[in-house]
């Protein structure tokens, strides 16, 4: 049997109405195709909340504290560790590495356009270890279906903060940080100068506004997509444009990825917990788990041997084992996929923005696909099998609060269609006039 475009029709009959829709885009103009989209919004500035307005001087500190190494426990690293603004804010490998030198079981995201996303999803019961706050561990049980831990929707300011507390990315505590800047003169001057409720020096509440304007204020690559929505119809070549409207319609690609950022800013299921994607990573989280358990013994037998000899180097041995310990006891063990137990979960995943997108790559948040072909390919299948599938999407949407549930969240996603490859070609190309300079 031939491939199906859509189902109800045959391989010839899917192909003759894509190539008539091309032709008849064409005769309307790309003018009246750009109203028809919905993602197609001129870009603009990300939306200023009203509790934390963007203003010159908070983007300026936000800035500092963005390369600032004194975040970290060790000192050594930043926030541009991972997201290094010289990179497109990636840092190009497959999962980013944080204070205990391994993989954090995440791909780091790019921040272009970060700020036009309003809500962030963050397991409750890591409330204590990313967010300096109690929470204990909530889980949804639905009959049929594991546990999954609840999540809960934070803004940008409070997500900026949670690698600080991340035992795994930065291993610090917020009052640490802000006691270790607020020993800087310097520091709380340019706190207080930056923003303008009195004397107060460094705080959590501060840091997380200055960090969030910052991001806010990154602009969006110069590039011929964006001078396309901009209202130069030139910027796109014919192949680029087919690959638009591929995008829009049989891709399906705008069902999530729409808006200014070209993100929704929901979560999605988009993988089966069977897939070669998901098994590849309870692999490799098997993998880190098991070099954890033996870093762990190395640094606790290390801090014994030199608290009895009397040398220096004990304190940071024990500071290190306690924080791989904080990585394998529960609900902390989850962070990164630490000790979780991967074996019936849907991967679910939070709709990042596409912007610079050929630039930041490895891609999807294990970084498990080094090129950007291979991952839309990929992506495809995984979004096809999870909409054939007739394995309840309840259990998943349950633990998602509602600023991050999808429109269709209690029925399955919407299944792009199986693309040719010279359809396949043509997305590419579009997806490549997102970055500057191509």
């Amino acid at each position: 049997m031939g491939r199906v475009g859509r189902p109800g029709l045959s391989r010839s009959s899917a192909c003759q109405r894509r190539d008539e829709m091309s032709m008849s885009i064409r005769a309307l103009g790309w003018t009246a195709l750009l109203a028809s989209f919905v993602f197609a919004q001129p870009p603009t500035a990300p939306p200023q909340p009203a509790h934390n307005p963007g203003t010159a001087g908070k983007v300026e500190l936000g800035k500092l504290l963005f390369s600032e190494k004194r975040l970290s426990a060790d000192g050594k690293v930043s926030c541009a560790t991972c997201h290094d603004p010289q990179k497109g804010f990636v840092d190009g490998i497959e999962q980013s590495k944080g204070i205990l030198q391994m993989a954090v079981g995440r791909n780091a995201p790019s921040m272009i356009a970060m700020g036009h996303v309003a809500s962030f999803p963050v397991p409750i019961g890591h409330g204590k270890e990313l967010f300096g706050r109690q929470a204990r561990e909530r889980r949804v049980r639905i009959r049929g279906f594991p546990p999954q831990s609840k999540v809960k929707a934070v803004s940008l300011e409070e997500r900026c903060l949670g690698p600080i507390e991340n035992p795994l990315e930065m291993g610090d505590s917020i009052a640490g940080v802000v006691h270790a800047l607020n020993e800087d003169p310097e520091m709380r001057r340019r706190f207080d100068a930056a923003f303008s409720n009195g004397w107060k020096g460094v705080t959590r509440d501060r840091m997380g506004k200055a960090l969030a304007a910052f991001l806010r204020s990154l602009e969006l690559p110069r590039a011929r997509f964006q001078l396309f929505l901009d209202g130069d119809t030139t910027a796109l070549n014919d192949e680029e444009r087919d690959g638009l409207a591929i995008f829009e319609g049989v891709g399906r690609c705008n069902d999530c990825h729409s808006g200014p950022g070209l993100s929704d800013g929901k979560m999605h299921r988009i993988a089966m917990f069977n897939s070669p994607r998901a098994q590849w990573r309870r692999k490799v989280a098997q993998t880190r788990q098991t070099e954890l358990q033996r870093k762990l013994s190395v640094h606790q037998r290390n801090a014994q041997k030199l608290s009895k000899v009397g040398k220096p180097g004990s304190a940071h041995e024990a500071r290190m084992a306690a924080l791989i310990g904080r990585v394998l006891t529960p609900p902390q063990g989850r962070v990164g996929g630490y000790g979780q137990d991967l074996r019936t979960f849907d991967i679910q995943a939070h709709t990042l923005p596409l912007w610079d997108v050929p630039r930041t790559g490895p891609y999807f948040r294990d970084g498990s696909a080094k090129r950007l072909d291979v991952a839309v390919a990929q992506h495809i299948t995984e979004m096809r099998a999870v909409a054939a599938s007739r394995r309840s999407n309840r259990a998943s949407v349950a633990a998602i609060p509602t600023e991050l549930k999808p429109s269709w969240a209690a029925s399955p996603p919407p299944a792009p269609g199986e693309l040719r490859k010279d359809e396949l070609g043509k997305l590419m190309a579009f997806l490549r006039t997102l970055s500057a300079g191509d």
